[in-house]
């Protein structure tokens, strides 16, 4: 009786295991319903019962995949970039062999979240990846998007006729000739190189070509990227009612998508443009609504951003002390240990090792001393001025440090537009505060800067062995005559130029870096 009771026992335990086990592998219907529901809990949840069914591995990573993409749209890059990592390593384990559109999607993406996080050294590596795995798989559309956000971080670091090839490449491609959304997004980005470049204009003529294509094609949501651009043109060229007007077409579609990350920057955006206008009130009332939008998805780039805009109001209207508390909160909102008991404490460079998103960090270090010093100059209060240089010294420590995880070219711009000017001020500081010696050090480390732009743009070809020279100069003159030709052809021509124009570059891109 006792050997039946064990018996009955011991099937019951059996049969409990393999319902659990049944249990925690979800239904086709049930999992197809998650993946599209882009619900963080949800996912999370399936993720966890998908783990225990080596035979879904697939399905995992696509829930690690879409996870990502709902982490993104909050504005929540570094766990958008967790979770898609982990579906990659997935996916590279099943088809990295053998290559299928899935594996090139979670290339492409990590390549724009990468790009979000202002690491354009890791997205370039991501997206030329994407572009490999596309044109392996005859996925042109996709490959041209990646090209596409290529593109524009070659922009971004001031590498303007790289990116112009680019845009030219997808324009001129014959397999959007049927995927107008494609040319329109191609035009609208080339659009915002050229507000880069002052030529705004142009940008504008640009744009409308865009704004005829995205419409035509019903693609809303890049349209009101392509709005975005149009307000930053007609903000650069003073006329506000027009950029005001674009900004706010772009907020009523992204909240239609519930973009509510891009609903927060427009806002700050707008903010900028009505108080340009002496439209002070409403520029108050619309920092305000991005910096609760902001909040609302937690994202603390964004809220972070968001603060920084409103101590930049307050710069203007010349309330220094709520400004500095402005200031104050954007650098705690990158620096989460930081715990400072008033608003002219600053973080030490112990902070630093556990702070995020360090290139706008050290942006708003640098609006805290400024506001720091001004405060100083108007109270004639000492503990300003040593707090300002405290912050000086803590942004030459920043940038230290993102020298050593920045050597490449990526952040060349940076150097050249924030570092040699942060530097210049901290050397006012120094004399107004009569601090020889500080300033002499500041002077220094301002002409490293310099000398790393110049050796980044000089001469660099002494330096390497006469064979790899040679073979770059071979390089160059073709990418002379490629660019020469271009102009003389059209349609299938062109865009073969083009394509072998981007191909060449591509290999002196390697070629250099040996």
């Amino acid at each position: 009786m006792l050997n039946l009771q064990k018996k009955i026992f011991w099937i019951l335990t059996l049969m409990s295991v393999s319902i659990f086990l049944f249990a925690t592998c979800p239904e086709n219907v049930n999992k197809k319903d998650v993946l599209k529901s882009y619900d963080v809990p949800k996912l999370k949840e399936l993720i966890l019962q998908l783990e225990q069914c080596p035979d879904q591995k697939d399905t995992l990573a696509h829930a690690f995949h879409n996870l990502g993409v709902t982490y993104y749209s909050n504005s929540n890059l570094d766990s958008a970039i967790i979770f898609t990592k982990k579906g990659l390593e997935i996916r590279q384990q099943l088809f990295e062999e053998n290559p299928n559109v899935h594996l090139g999607k979670s290339y492409n993406n990590l390549g724009i979240f990468f790009y979000g996080k202002n690491n354009n050294q890791r997205a370039k590596e991501y997206l030329k990846k994407a572009i490999q795995v596309f044109e392996s798989i005859n996925e042109s559309k996709r490959r041209l998007n990646s090209y596409k956000t290529l593109a524009n971080i070659h922009s971004e670091e001031g590498e303007y006729q790289r990116a112009e090839d680019i845009y030219q490449l997808i324009i001129a491609s014959k397999e959007n000739k049927n995927n107008q959304s494609i040319i329109g997004q191609a035009l609208s980005d080339y659009a915002d190189l050229l507000n880069e470049k002052k030529m705004h204009t142009l940008a504008i003529s640009k744009l409308k070509k865009s704004k005829m294509l995205l419409e035509q094609d019903g693609d809303s949501e890049n349209l009101a990227a392509c709005f975005i651009n149009f307000g930053v043109a007609y903000r650069n060229l003073n006329d506000f009612p027009k950029a005001i007007a674009y900004y706010q077409k772009a907020i009523k579609i992204y909240e239609e998508f519930e973009s509510i990350g891009e609903v927060a920057k427009t806002y700050n955006n707008l903010g900028i443009v009505f108080q340009k206008n002496n439209q002070n009130f409403e520029a108050l009332q619309s920092l305000q609504i991005g910096l609760k939008k902001a909040q609302s998805i937690d994202s603390r780039e964004m809220i972070a951003q968001s603060f920084d805009h409103l101590g930049e109001y307050h710069l203007v209207q010349n309330d220094f002390k709520k400004a500095l508390s402005f200031f104050q909160k954007s650098i705690q909102s990158l620096v989460p240990n930081f715990k400072p008991e008033n608003n002219w404490q600053n973080p030490s460079t112990q902070n630093l090792d556990f702070s995020f998103d360090q290139i706008y960090l050290f942006r708003y270090l640098g609006d805290k001393a400024k506001t720091l010093r001004l405060l100083a100059q108007k109270e004639s209060t000492p503990k300003y001025f040593t707090s300002a240089l405290e912050l000086y010294e803590l942004g030459d420590a920043l940038i230290d440090q993102l020298r050593k995880e920045h050597q490449d070219q990526d952040t060349k711009l940076f150097w050249r537009k924030q570092a040699i000017p942060f530097y210049e001020d901290a050397i006012e500081v120094c004399y107004e505060m009569q601090d020889v010696e500080k300033a002499f050090f500041f002077f220094e480390k301002s002409k490293a800067i310099l000398l790393l732009e110049a050796l980044q743009n000089s001469d660099a070809l002494e330096m390497i062995p006469d064979s790899l020279r040679n073979h770059i100069q071979v390089l160059q003159q073709k990418i002379l005559k490629i660019k020469e030709s271009v102009g003389n052809t059209k349609g299938t021509q062109k865009e073969n130029a083009l394509q072998q124009l981007l191909d060449i570059q591509q290999e002196l891109e390697v070629e250099t870096k040996k």
